[in-house]
């Protein structure tokens, strides 16, 4: 038996991400803001809802951002 180099790894869980189910522009830039871009992001899994969060990237609504009730600790 060869011994384990490395330790024991513990698995990660996959982080589980909120889609888009709507995109938009704000109504007006805001100071501070690089873009009026947003979205309104809900999760499949549990069905939390952000509402609508504004100075976003094309990339960052087609990404989605982290549900903050499927990924709690522990």
């Amino acid at each position: 038996m060869t011994p384990d180099l490395f330790g024991e790894s513990p698995k990660k869980r996959r982080r589980v991400m909120m889609h888009a189910a709507d995109q938009g522009h704000a109504p007006a830039l805001m100071p501070g803001w690089r873009t009026a871009k947003g979205g309104l992001f809900e999760c499949s899994r549990c069905g939390h809802s952000t509402g609508w969060l504004f100075d976003m990237q094309d990339s960052e609504v087609r990404r989605g951002i982290p549900c903050p009730i499927c990924n709690q600790e522990g």
